[in-house]
C-alpha cells in the first residue's frame, strides 16, 4: 500500500509520458477526392470518429470529411496540431473547413496559429465552433476542472479508476428527451467512448483547457466564423460565443435545441444547423 501510494502522485503521470504515444489518428471518414477537407476536432472525453457519425453526410457535401482522433492516454496539442496539419499537406488538400467541439474549438485556434507558422499552407474557408470555451474559466464548473487538472494521472489510474469514475460521473441525458432520427448504434458507441475514456487523457485534456494561452481581440479577423450554440449547454457558458466573436472580429451565432455538443443525442437539429452555417458563409455543397 505504501508503494501504491508513492506511485499515485508521483510516478503514474510520468509514466504516462513514457509510453503513451502524443500521435493522433488522423483518418478520412468521407473521402471523394475533392480540394476540400472538412477537419473534425472533437471534445473531451469523446470520440472524433462516433462523435461526427451523424454529421458525415452533411459535412460531406462539402468537402471531404477528416476525423482528428485523439491518443485516449494523452493528449498533446502541439502533436494533434502538426500531425493534422502535415497529412492534410500529404493528401493534397489546399483548403480546410475546421470545425471544432467544445475543447476541440481551442485545438482549431491552435491548428490556425500553426498553419501561420507553416506558410499559410493551408487555405482557411471558415471556422465553425461548437459550444467551445475560449479556456477553462468558461466552463459552468471552472473550479472543477481547475482543480482535477492538477491530477496527472497515468497507467495505474486508467486501470484502477476509469471505470468506477465514469460510473458516477457520466451523465448523459434520459433517453426519453433526445431528439430526433437518433441512431442507437451511434449512441452506444458515443456513450462507450465516453465511459471508457482513460483518465490519463481526460486530466491531460483538463491541463490543456487550464494552461491554454489566452486570446487577443481580433487576432483571427478576416477568418470566417460560426458559432453553434447549445441552449441547453451545461458545460460551457454562453457569453463564450461574445468572447469568440471579439477573437475573430465578427461571427455569426446558430443556437441549437441540444446539451453540450449532442450530434449523436439530437442529430437533425445539429445537420439542420450546419446546413444553416454553410449558407451563412457561403459554402455551397460541392457538385
Amino acid at each position: 500500500m505504501a508503494a501504491l501510494a508513492i506511485w499515485f502522485p508521483l510516478l503514474d503521470g510520468l509514466a504516462a509520458d513514457a509510453i503513451y504515444s502524443p500521435h493522433p489518428e488522423v483518418t478520412r471518414s468521407v473521402s471523394a477526392g475533392h480540394d476540400t477537407a472538412f477537419v473534425f476536432f472533437t471534445g473531451t472525453q469523446s470520440s472524433a470518429k462516433a462523435l461526427s457519425a451523424p454529421m458525415l453526410t452533411t459535412w460531406g457535401a462539402v468537402g471531404d470529411v477528416v476525423a482528428v482522433e485523439y491518443p485516449r492516454n494523452r493528449f498533446d496539442d502541439t502533436a494533434i496540431v502538426a500531425d493534422t496539419l502535415n497529412q492534410l499537406c500529404a493528401w493534397g488538400y489546399r483548403k480546410v473547413i475546421l470545425s471544432g467541439a467544445s475543447l476541440g474549438g481551442l485545438v482549431v485556434a491552435d491548428f490556425i496559429d500553426y498553419n501561420r507558422q507553416k506558410g499559410d499552407q493551408l487555405q482557411i474557408i471558415a471556422v465553425l465552433m461548437e459550444d467551445v470555451p475560449t479556456g477553462s474559466e468558461d466552463l459552468v464548473q471552472a473550479g472543477g476542472a481547475q482543480f482535477m487538472s492538477w491530477w496527472h494521472a497515468g497507467p495505474l489510474a486508467n486501470l484502477v479508476l476509469t471505470r468506477p469514475f465514469w460510473a458516477t460521473s457520466f451523465n448523459p441525458p434520459p433517453r426519453n428527451q433526445l431528439g430526433k432520427g437518433v441512431d442507437e448504434g451511434q449512441l452506444r458507441r458515443q456513450y462507450e467512448a465516453s465511459k471508457t475514456y482513460p483518465l490519463s487523457g481526460w486530466t491531460d485534456e483538463l491541463r490543456y483547457m487550464v494552461n491554454h494561452r489566452a486570446f487577443t481581440p481580433g487576432e483571427y479577423t478576416g477568418i470566417s466564423l460560426i458559432i453553434l450554440q447549445s441552449d441547453k449547454d451545461e458545460v460551457v457558458k454562453p457569453d463564450a460565443a461574445i468572447k469568440w466573436q471579439s477573437i475573430f472580429g465578427g461571427g455569426h451565432v446558430i443556437k441549437t435545441d441540444s446539451t453540450h455538443i449532442g450530434f449523436v443525442e439530437y442529430p437533425e437539429v445539429w445537420r439542420t444547423a450546419f446546413v444553416e452555417a454553410f449558407h451563412q458563409v457561403g459554402i455551397h455543397p460541392i457538385g
